[in-house]
């Protein structure tokens, strides 16, 4: 038998990385695109791994400790007078849709499909380590990826 601490996090880092057919579909069916920050790849490519690596640690603790631990359990309760699935799936996409103008650049939809599958996960797992995990798996496999992309031209 695993321990459970390693299950959730083997778990989490799953469904960060098999969350990118869902965003990447998202982004594909959608128009709606920021574009503020057009030089951000450059910027991380220029840094070494081991600090884009800390910064993504440190960013996607942050961002999942405030719309996941903070501001969901305000927009679900500011729907509390439905029923609890559709006060959580709505309360879910506001904090989410939020979540996705405030990266300021690429898809909105993928960035709104990512929040709320981290919505998801930590009301399942009743944990805010899991969606942070989850977050953190993404974006280090994003990164990787296009490094490598990059490398390789």
């Amino acid at each position: 038998s695993f321990p459970m601490s390693l299950v959730m996090a083997l778990t989490s880092i799953a469904l960060g990385v098999g969350g990118l057919p869902l965003r990447t579909l998202a982004v594909k069916l959608s128009g709606w695109e920021m574009r503020s920050m057009p030089n951000l790849q450059d910027e991380l490519f220029r840094r070494p791994p081991w600090q884009v690596v800390t910064k993504f640690i440190s960013s996607a603790a942050l961002e999942e400790l405030v719309f996941r631990g903070m501001l969901l359990p305000l927009a679900v309760l500011l729907f509390s007078w439905m029923p609890p699935i559709p006060a959580f799936a709505l309360g879910s996409l506001a904090v989410s849709l939020v979540f996705a103008r405030i990266h300021g650049y690429g898809s909105v939809w993928s960035r709104v499909v990512g929040g709320m599958l981290y919505s998801g996960a930590f009301a399942v797992s009743g944990t805010i380590l899991v969606p942070i995990l989850m977050h953190l798996s993404f974006n280090l496999t994003v990164y990787f990826q296009a490094r490598r992309a990059k490398a390789g031209t």
